[in-house]
């Protein structure tokens, strides 16, 4: 059998003791009372965060792009989210789009011809170690099509860094003075995302894909400075040709050589 509680309220302490039309009389209030409508529920758990991206930001990357919004409709507004940051930044050129990413329910960007320029970022001067991180995958044939880049040119005197999708190879590849050594992995047009990872120690160049290096080469070539903006889909800011078609996502860079335990972790969490 219930019972009903009472909960005598002091009317004066709720009006400011102000005059009532009762006479002070107490009442009877059956119940407990609501809370005001307008107030936040802080019991909701917050959004749950993939094991992948939880991988990902337990190595400490410096910059990381998740594309999880649509570009906006004006090339002129900043265009992609900066996790580490929490900036929106960069430019573009041409198409690019919203596709289906590698996560489940989590957007990715379709390069079509078009290019972000994220600015001057990113350089990785002299031996400085780095790893690049992403997502990928081709829909249509290339010939150098730059997935991400930060280099100098003219050919004679490059200077710099890229990844790129060529034929039937992803590459990555490091430019002092004109001269680039890259290393390799098959890829192939209309294949399934595949994780790639391009890693420098400071000595040696590594490409993994899917977890597993492709190939590892001697590199001890300083690079210089490269005051030349950041840019994803192709080889430079402005020039035509040498553009990336295809899908990207989860793209991240780090200020170390992931070693290959951590890589693979991450493709784990990916499943």
């Amino acid at each position: 059998m219930g019972c009903t509680l009472l909960v005598a309220i002091d009317e004066d302490a709720l009006t400011g003791g102000g005059p009532r039309s009762d006479g002070g009389a107490e009442r009877d209030v059956v119940g407990p009372t609501s809370p005001p409508s307008d107030a936040t529920d802080t019991s909701a758990p917050p959004p749950e965060v993939h094991p992948y991206v939880r991988a990902v930001l337990e190595d400490a990357p410096v910059f990381y792009l998740r594309f999880g919004e649509p570009p906006p409709a004006d090339a002129t507004a900043p265009q992609v989210k900066e996790e580490i940051s929490g900036e929106t930044i960069g430019t573009r050129s041409d198409t690019i789009r919203s596709a289906a990413g590698p996560l489940p329910d989590d957007p990715a960007i379709e390069l079509a011809g078009g290019r972000l320029v994220l600015g001057d970022r990113l350089g990785f001067s002299a031996r400085a170690a780095l790893s690049i991180e992403m997502w990928l995958r081709a829909t249509e044939a290339a010939t150098f099509g730059h997935v991400v880049t930060k280099q100098r040119r003219p050919q004679a005197n490059k200077t710099g860094y890229a990844v790129y999708f060529d034929d039937d190879v992803v590459a990555f590849e490091r430019y002092a003075a004109g001269d680039g050594i890259g290393v390799v992995g098959p890829f192939s047009v209309g294949a399934p995302f595949r994780h790639v990872v391009a890693t420098y120690d400071g000595s040696r160049m590594r490409l993994y894909l899917d977890g597993v290096v492709t190939e590892d080469k001697l590199d001890t070539r300083p690079m210089e400075v490269v005051p030349e903006p950041f840019v994803i889909g192709a080889a430079s800011p402005t020039a035509n040709g040498n553009v990336f078609r295809g899908v990207l996502d989860e793209l991240a860079l780090y200020d170390k050589a992931l070693t290959a335990e951590r890589i693979s972790a991450h493709v784990t969490a990916a499943k």
